[in-house]
């Protein structure tokens, strides 16, 4: 792919050459870079997409309230704009998406919208937890983000993706890919169908948790970790921060701590110790922050994101893998095959 345009960091009032550009693998959604001026800093530049975040005004809000009220700490530091937006988006923008960000108006060609943080240095990524113990930080982390949250009234955060975690909404969106079948590859995974259906009825949330601000896509692949002791440092990937329920975040983070196996690995296993691992660590970052209720379904929470998440990977297998990056033919539906797995494994603890 191509790097970005060096006028991105200038719109960012960062004026120094760029002496490197590199890919940072590993996300699902944004095209994300890290690029190096001259003096050797780095910053991570990312290409919002727009297809999945359509509303960026919306997410303009949001990350700045948590620029605001975690001031830096826990999450990336923002570079703004000469206009202090977070947001930029290039000159060939139509006027109505780019007065309040100073970019000049287009009458036809779309925007792209780009976002400057400066890079975490001396740490380090993971896609997946490399052991309990690290599983144990990354939930640390999203349980202090959920505590320091707290005393924001939910109503001062706006959607940035209707229905995110709507199981019953994620079901009927397969059941229209099922019944579309544009790509003529649903009876080809008819047995994924319906072992997703199955699960999806057997899993689910009783009560009504407490509505929240949380991460909504806590998972350890969104965390950097400190290179040398291993802590957490920093939460990535903000975007959906919004209002919701911690059993989301737990549910997410079980669902992508419980292996040490990739997301789309067939043969995953869960492991106990790793579950056990996440959930302490959460319960030690978010400080007496969680209620019983929301305690007695940490059980449920696992399984619930993982059938969520692989009727998301099927949804976008049988649409053309239009959501979800691939990287070989198949990768979705292999997804989608292991979260199953998954979330049969997780029915069966008692935590």
């Amino acid at each position: 792919m191509t790097p970005p345009p060096d006028g991105v960091l200038k719109a960012f009032d960062i004026v120094e050459e760029v002496v490197g550009w590199a890919r940072l693998a590993g996300g699902h959604i944004h095209d994300t870079w890290v690029a190096t001026i001259s003096g050797g800093t780095r910053f991570v530049v990312q290409a919002i997409n727009t297809s999945v975040f359509r509303d960026i005004d919306a997410c303009e809000h949001n990350l700045s309230l948590l620029d605001h009220w975690l001031g830096g700490s826990l999450i990336p530091r923002f570079r703004r704009t000469p206009v202090g937006a977070v947001h930029w988006l290039t000159p060939s923008a139509p006027a109505a998406n780019t007065a309040s960000r100073g970019s000049a108006p287009s009458p036809t060609a779309a925007p792209t919208v780009w976002r400057v943080t400066e890079f975490a240095e001396g740490t380090v990524g993971a896609t997946s937890a490399s052991s309990a113990a690290q599983g144990h930080e990354a939930a640390r982390a999203f349980g202090a983000f959920v505590h320091r949250l707290a005393p924001i009234p939910v109503t001062k955060f706006a959607v940035t993706i209707a229905r995110f975690h709507d199981l019953s909404w994620r079901m009927t969106e397969l059941a229209e890919a099922v019944q579309d079948d544009d790509l003529g590859r649903a009876l080809s995974c008819r047995r994924e169908i319906d072992r997703v259906r199955a699960t999806a009825d057997a899993v689910g949330l009783p009560g009504d948790p407490p509505v929240r601000i949380v991460h909504n896509d806590a998972k350890v692949a969104n965390v950097r970790f400190a290179a040398g002791t291993g802590a957490a440092v920093v939460i990535v990937d903000l975007d959906t921060t919004m209002a919701g329920s911690l059993l989301y975040d737990v549910g997410e983070l079980i669902r992508s701590g419980c292996t040490d196996a990739r997301e789309d690995d067939v043969e995953a296993e869960v492991d106990r110790s790793r579950v056990e691992a996440i959930v302490d660590g959460y319960l030690e970052g978010a400080s007496g922050a969680v209620t019983e209720l929301e305690r007695a379904c940490f059980g449920l929470a696992g399984p619930l994101m993982a059938i969520e998440n692989a009727a998301r990977f099927l949804t976008d297998h049988l649409r053309g893998d239009k959501y979800f990056t691939t990287t070989y033919d198949g990768q979705n539906l292999a997804r989608s095959r292991a979260q199953t797995r998954l979330a049969d494994g997780l029915r069966q603890l008692q935590i």
